[in-house]
């Protein structure tokens, strides 16, 4: 019975082994947390931050940011980006929390700990410089965003809730800012308590108060309530703001924003801790959505401001020699729906489906980022090519108020022999390729067909590893 019972354990740790060695093979899968200060010198117009890092992962919750002497806290702000970590495209989201230089000088930051999504995350300190702001400096002023001011036609009371929009009037598709906040006259007696259940009442105003049909950028300003001032009227108000977010409205139309009501509780000071609570309702917001001019494209493209950044890794080249090309774009608008680039395709200039990767940043009442289309060209026969004769980009211009294009200003010399009758033999791609220049050369977009491929792909390695756990399961209890 021994040599049985010892081959059978030999056979489980061998089996136990590989599953393990398979599971590290995903090691890089594991969310990591990350506490940063990205800038120890600042000037008087810009934020110091404190930036959290989830890599492989969301801030789903997180514990108060530390007081810091000489700074004031101001607004939390969040964002995604991709990165190529250890040669592998990797989802990094980031949650800022922003704070106010009261004046010049050096400031140290000790030592502190976050708990991040269940986690304690250290940070080891640092030492901040804050400089004068700079005459035509061409810093990002963090403050010079205008406060969001509730359009109340009498404030009658010192205390009161309000729904504001940043506009009244916008485009289809372009974004407009909301703010759910409780405002308290500065000069009020009142102190204020929150309900410990504030926010789960909320997550259901807030699913009263989205339009349906629209896209959302939250700015997850949930969790931790810091006041601000802001002028109503001409009066001093703290702003206990509690939600903000940006809505992307697709359908024409006047949309209203409805009545929203959460409790709140005021507090005496002198009077021996009496309570008063109450439910504080909001006042409804309406928003005009103008429908787009008339375009071809008017149902596909995006809304906003944007611009074009390219990038290529060099401009004279051999036939046969690949390079890559970036055709970056940045600005301000809904880019969790921004379309590839039109492409145009010919057998002189070989254009592979792009490598793709996202930054979106939500601070203020902004959102922008970026997005940038990664290509892949392989010339085939010798001359000078305008990359604007193979790309293009159409938008909608809300500066402009009229339809706009991006196009790239990067050409490119092919000095060499020319291998357009051998460049498709020799890739030795199958009946795809060799079809493909029978096709329309005409600009058109892959963007859906990318996804399908992106989609099936994972469904395909996700089936397969949980068929390859299922089996080693099996044979591991059958044993």
């Amino acid at each position: 019975m021994l040599p049985n019972l010892i081959k059978i354990n030999k056979y489980k740790l061998h089996t136990l082994g590989l599953l393990l060695g398979w599971l590290s093979g995903f090691a890089v899968f594991a969310q990591e947390i990350q506490i940063e200060i990205p800038k120890t010198e600042i000037a008087m117009n810009e934020s110091l931050q404190i930036k959290i890092s989830v890599i492989n992962g969301k801030v789903n919750d997180y514990s108060s940011f530390p007081t810091i002497k000489g700074f004031t806290k101001s607004d939390i702000s969040s964002g995604e980006r991709q990165a190529l970590i250890s040669g592998r495209l990797t989802q990094i989201s980031q949650l800022v929390q922003n704070y106010r230089p009261a004046k010049e000088g050096t400031y140290t930051i000790a030592p502190f700990t976050l708990t991040v999504n269940g986690k304690q995350v250290s940070f080891q300190g640092a030492t901040i410089t804050v400089t004068a702001s700079a005459s035509g400096s061409s810093a990002y002023d963090f403050w010079s965003a205008p406060d969001l001011e509730p359009e109340i036609e009498v404030v009658r009371e010192d205390v009161f809730l309000a729904v504001a929009a940043d506009r009244k009037e916008i485009y289809a598709g372009e974004g407009v800012n909301v703010i759910i906040a409780f405002y308290a006259l500065q000069s009020s007696p009142y102190l204020l308590k929150f309900p410990d259940n504030l926010f789960q009442q909320l997550s259901a105003v807030v699913k009263k108060l989205k339009p349906e049909n629209c896209w959302e950028e939250n700015f997850n300003v949930g969790g931790q309530i810091i006041p601000t001032v802001v002028k109503i009227r001409g009066k001093d108000y703290q702003q206990y703001k509690i939600y903000q977010s940006n809505y992307y409205l697709n359908q024409a139309g006047e949309v209203e924003l409805p009545q929203i009501s959460l409790p709140l509780i005021k507090l005496r000071p002198g009077n021996y801790g009496r309570e008063e609570a109450r439910n504080y309702s909001s006042k409804p917001v309406k928003i005009k959505v103008k429908p787009l001019p008339p375009h071809p494209l008017r149902e596909k493209v995006a809304v906003g401001q944007f611009k074009l950044e390219e990038k290529i890794g060099q401009t004279t080249l051999q036939t046969g020699q690949s390079v890559n090309y970036d055709f970056q774009i940045s600005g301000q608008g809904n880019f969790a729906f921004l379309r590839e680039p039109d492409t145009r395709r010919t057998p002189a200039l070989e254009v592979y489906p792009p490598n793709v990767q996202q930054q979106i940043n939500r601070e203020n009442s902004r959102v922008t980022g970026s997005k940038k289309f990664t290509y892949m060209i392989i010339p085939n026969e010798p001359g000078a090519y305008n990359m604007s004769d193979y790309f293009q980009w159409i938008f909608f211009n809300t500066e402009k108020q009229a339809y706009d294009t991006l196009k790239p200003q990067i050409s490119i010399r092919v000095e060499g022999e020319s291998r357009t009758d051998n460049s498709i033999s020799n890739t030795g791609s199958g009946a795809y390729y060799d079809n493909i220049y029978k096709l329309d050369n005409s600009l058109s977009s892959l963007e859906s067909t990318d996804i399908w491929i992106s989609v099936i792909s994972f469904v395909l390695a996700t089936s397969a590893i949980v068929s390859l756990v299922l089996v080693l399961t099996t044979a591991l209890k059958r044993k």
